[in-house]
């Protein structure tokens, strides 16, 4: 009876850091979404400009999730030292998205041009502004993972809904109050940069850390060594998982047309929106998988798997209900409407290898999950749609080259994480936390 208290207690326990984990990240998501919607509004050069823009937030939120996962696993382990951590993962968190804000800016030119997007007025300064609100984005991010480590959730929830209205707010009165196009367009990074700003300031507040001090660089220092066989691993990683669909879309560019572009650009946006329950049961399913001893990893891996298939089942019933309406009318992704519900599809090999990549991430074997990425996508399938795909066939060409390299990927996690000497190394874990 013991056992089954306990199993039931965590199952709710579970369910109720999911579902909050959940709810900030799509409120989190929302800004991406939101800006794109109201930027189709405008005109489809500016739907697409900003689009392919959206990587740039992709790749701080990239640095983020790696800063963030690390400060959750060690704030979670030695809570006595949870300040430092806290310091050092947010000063590590500003120097990062700084240098790479200093990369993407001494690139932008050329970024433009093989994008296609130079000619696009107002395009250099939305990038700019976006790029500075990168920064005050990335390290909000890091602090909502503190938060969440600190157990704050409702907290987090209430600012993100804030910071969500003002940006509606916000866009919808620069579309319709501006008749300049251009200058419409650049209020909507502005309203993203006074929302990212305002949310970095009272998340900071919130915690109470000081990085305005000298002992910047060396908090960043000693959280980077202690933290650098996680750090390494989910970097690697989740850089190729974040740059992955930024490469797919310039090959596309170059190799088909811009429509194909647009409806691969809209089904990443919405895909990103639907993969976050799956990710917020990752970051919840580590601190279940390593709690109580007295439930089995496997009676734990069923737990995640089940709440995994039903959220699968609530993403499939929104499509089928709120699908079209999405993908035509609010993006307005008419032609290569497949292109679209392709992206959106890896929804199902993500939902199944779930509980696979809690255990590889916890076991902090992520550099195993980076090798298989580069294989599937950068070896194999961006070839495969860079050398055979053209306008007529590429329907086809991408489900080879982009859907069938994911779906075997996740796979390839299944088969890892179910490995018998993988599993008593687990066993080992289980019993020593």
């Amino acid at each position: 009876m013991l056992i089954n208290g306990n199993h039931n207690n965590q199952t709710v326990k579970l369910l109720k850091d999911t579902s909050q984990i959940l709810f900030a990240g799509i409120l989190g998501t929302l800004y991406i979404v939101v800006d794109q919607a109201f930027s189709s509004k405008i005109s489809s050069d500016y739907f697409r400009a900003d689009s392919f823009i959206a990587y740039y937030p992709m790749v701080f939120a990239f640095i983020a999730k790696v800063i963030g996962h690390s400060s959750v696993i060690l704030i979670r382990k030695e809570p006595g030292s949870s300040l430092p951590y806290m310091v050092g993962g947010l000063s590590l968190s500003i120097i990062s998205s700084s240098l790479f804000l200093l990369l993407i800016a001494s690139t932008s030119s050329y970024f433009f041009h093989i994008s296609s997007i130079s000619h696009i007025l107002g395009v250099s300064e939305f990038f700019l502004i976006q790029g500075i609100a990168g920064v005050f984005f990335c390290s909000s991010h890091v602090m909502r993972y503190m938060l969440i480590a600190k157990e704050k959730m409702p907290y987090i929830l209430k600012v993100e809904i804030l910071g969500n209205s003002f940006n509606f707010l916000g866009n919808f009165l620069f579309l319709y109050l501006l008749d300049n196009e251009a200058h419409a367009f650049i209020g909507f990074a502005i309203t993203t940069l006074i929302v990212q700003t305002s949310t970095f300031l009272i998340y900071k507040r919130k915690l109470g850390v000081s990085i305005l001090n000298k002992f910047l660089f060396k908090k960043a220092k000693s959280f980077l060594r202690r933290s650098k066989k996680i750090v390494t691993g989910d970097s690697i990683y989740m850089l190729l998982v974040t740059l992955s669909p930024l490469f797919f879309a310039l090959i596309i560019q170059e190799k088909t047309t811009s429509s194909i572009v647009i409806a691969f650009n809209t089904g990443v946006t919405i895909y990103t929106f639907f993969s976050r329950p799956f990710i917020s049961i990752l970051l919840s399913g580590v601190s279940f998988i390593s709690s109580n001893k007295e439930i089995s990893i496997d009676d734990k891996l069923k737990v995640i798997n089940k709440l995994s298939f039903f959220l699968l089942g609530v993403v499939l019933f929104l499509m089928v209900i709120f699908g079209y309406y999405v993908i035509v009318e609010m993006f307005n992704v008419k032609e290569y409407f497949w292109v679209t519900l392709i992206v959106i599809g890896l929804i199902f090999p993500l939902s199944l290898s779930v509980s696979s990549v809690c255990i590889i991430r916890i076991s902090e074997n992520n550099l195993t999950m980076a090798f298989s990425e580069l294989v599937a996508t950068y070896i194999i399938g961006m070839p495969i749609i860079y050398f055979f795909s053209n306008n007529e066939n590429f329907i086809a060409i991408f489900i080879i080259g982009y859907f069938i390299p994911f779906l075997v990927n996740h796979i390839f996690y299944i088969w890892y994480s179910k490995d018998k000497k993988y599993k008593k190394a687990m066993l080992k874990f289980s019993s020593s936390s």
